[in-house]
């Protein structure tokens, strides 16, 4: 849409400039405020126009621009509620800029909740999408009321329009999501449409002629036009589907007659439902709202009935309990029943009237019922007989393949149930089809025991499948909290092995540290019997060399009484200096290697 398009900063500081009047420009800081939005720093100039409005809090002009520099600088919440405060200005100019810059605002905030793609948003964020759609519409249709101008009439005609686009974008997603779904759920949603349909037509009848019923028949027209749609796409994905079969050669077609047959069966009821919804749109386009709605019921029941052929047993008896569940609620007679009792336990307040539904829906439902029962007779039949056949056959393959305890249940509570439907559905079809001559005859009072008594064996065949259920919700609520107590068990389990493997590492590595310290140990003692070795050669040598030299000057002083050269004394003193420094430094060296033995680092694995 062109409007979207638009700049919307560029938008808010045309109206702005054009808002600024000489009485505003008086005021310095909402000079400054002006000169600020015109320099693109939004966030000062919402600051010099709050400051403004302060001072002046009754002028409607400073509040607006307050808002559009709040809007500007993305502060879209406190703009919002700025503007409305704008908006209700007997100045029609400022009144009409104010909810039009509101509405933008609303546009603004549904481009930013919609998806990338707005057929993908999410179910949970289109309401909220719609609320603001609807806002926006709202503030242009109040700005036109308060200054017509053609460029806002456009700009409310464009959102109307992008509003219907993207409701049709949502509506086509959803239905090309559903025609994944298999045929039973398909049908089930088809049925659930005509019924919303066949009620929107029912109570489009109630409202006296008037704008509104015509305008809600046309709208259920076009409901009931996508339904046909929907109905005609199913049908040809059926017919492409045999005629594919079809033509397979004999040895690779997997389709036997009764499929090919059922398959024909569901085209031509398809194909008379298309005819009836595509009548029940013409009527209703036509405003004839009474034969629609019989047509449109028609459909509704053979929809039913395609759906029902397509169920199993279950499901039959299940449908049937749950409406006539709903009829016995719905009777005259319950509902005067219950008014009597809500106003004899209530004397002193009010007296709520609950609302009788339509009696010819009532009429159309029991009578479902009733259609339903020969269906649910022989589905049990059917199902016996194929139980009986089975059992036989796993009597004499018992010692190869033993059925599974469940399953076993499973057979026993459907067997049992099927029993009892084909001996209490006659009763039942019986007692349904009289309900529905008496609510036809006006006789509801008569009419609601005989429902209730249908209600009553309805529900004694569903008890076997009930508590059969109930029984294996108990079964599998025990095998979980088993199978929870065993990995607990197991996880237990597996960290004690851990803690264990840990204690050994453990008790390995400080074995192998006490090892590593007694061989340094060892390492160090000998080195310290090594050194007292070799110091006590060193004195033995030394005490040797002072004997030999005490010796020799003795012999020199005996033999040669003149003093010795200097020379001669000078060179043995410079020899034994030389021999001390030599001890010294290998005293040293085995010093520092003992030291860095000692130091050396312990090799430790790295898990320790």
């Amino acid at each position: 849409m062109c409007f979207l398009e638009r700049l919307f900063f560029q938008t808010i500081f045309s109206v702005v400039l054009i808002l600024v009047m000489p009485e505003v420009l008086a005021v310095a800081s909402t000079g400054e405020g002006v000169e600020a939005f015109r320099k693109g720093d939004y966030q000062k100039a919402a600051e010099e126009f709050a400051g403004a409005e302060q001072k002046s809090p009754n002028n409607l002009r400073i509040i607006f621009n307050h808002g559009a520099a709040l809007a500007a600088s993305g502060k879209l919440d406190e703009a919002i509620q700025t503007l409305r405060k704008s908006a209700v200005a007997k100045d029609t100019d400022i009144a009409s800029k104010s909810l039009t810059l509101l509405g933008k605002l609303m546009v603004n905030r549904t481009k930013q909740l919609l998806a990338e793609k707005p057929e993908e948003t999410p179910p949970e964020q289109r309401q909220n999408i719609l609320d603001q759609l609807l806002a926006a519409e709202k503030y242009y249709a109040e700005s036109l009321l308060v200054q017509p101008s053609e460029t806002i009439r456009m700009d409310l005609e464009q959102i109307r329009a992008w509003k219907n686009k993207i409701q049709a974008e949502w509506d086509s997603f959803d239905r090309s999501q559903k025609r994944s779904a298999e045929l039973i759920k398909r049908l089930q949603w088809f049925e659930d449409w005509e019924g919303t349909i066949n009620n929107s037509i029912r109570q489009a009848n109630e409202i006296p002629d008037s704008p509104k019923k015509f305008q809600t028949l046309y709208e259920t027209a076009r409901e009931q036009n996508k339904l046909t749609e929907e109905i005609s796409v199913l049908k040809n994905e059926l017919q492409q589907t045999l005629q594919q079969k079809l033509q397979q050669k004999p040895e690779d077609n997997e389709i036997s007659e009764q499929e090919r047959q059922g398959i024909e069966a569901i085209l031509q009821n398809l194909e008379q439902i298309h005819d009836l919804t595509g009548n029940t749109d013409q009527l209703l386009r036509q405003f004839q709202g009474e034969k629609a709605l019989e047509v449109a019921s028609e459909a509704a029941n053979l929809l039913n009935r395609i759906r029902l052929n397509l169920s199993p047993f279950e499901v039959i008896v299940q449908e049937a309990e749950k409406k006539q569940a709903k009829l016995c609620n719905n009777n005259p007679a319950n509902n005067k029943q219950a008014n009597n009792n809500s106003t004899n336990e209530n004397q002193t307040g009010e007296n709520k009237q609950t609302k009788i539904p339509d009696i010819s829906e009532q009429i159309r439902e029991q009578q479902l019922v009733a259609n339903w029962m020969p269906l649910m007779i022989f589905r049990a039949k059917h199902g016996l007989q194929e139980m009986d056949n089975d059992h036989f056959t796993n009597q004499n393959q018992s010692e190869i393949n033993q059925p599974e305890m469940n399953q076993q249940e499973n057979l026993n509570a459907l067997r049992e149930s099927m029993e009892l439907a084909v001996q209490y559905g006659p009763e039942i079809q019986t007692l349904a089809e009289e309900s529905s001559q008496l609510l036809a005859e006006n006789k509801s009072e008569e009419a609601f025991p005989k429902q209730n008594k249908s209600l009553e064996l309805l529900r004694e065949i569903l008890k076997p499948l009930q508590q059969n259920q109930q029984n294996q919700q108990q079964q599998n609520q025990q095998q979980q909290q088993q199978n929870q107590q065993q990995n607990q068990q197991q996880n237990n389990q597996e960290q004690n092995q851990d803690q264990n493997q840990n204690q050994d590492q453990n008790q390995n590595q400080d074995q192998k540290q006490n090892q590593d310290q007694k061989q340094n140990q060892d390492q160090n003692q000998n080195q310290e019997q090594q050194d007292k070795k070799q110091q006590q050669q060193d004195k033995k040598s030394d005490k040797s060399e002072e004997q030999n030299s005490s010796e020799t000057k003795s012999e020199q002083q005996k033999h040669d009484l003149t003093p010795q050269p200097k020379n001669e004394e000078i060179e043995k003193a410079e020899r034994m200096l030389r021999q001390v420094k030599r001890r010294q430094q290998e005293a040293n060296e085995k010093r520092e290697k003992l030291r860095a033995l000692l130091m050396q680092a312990i090799p430790v694995e790295k898990d320790w």
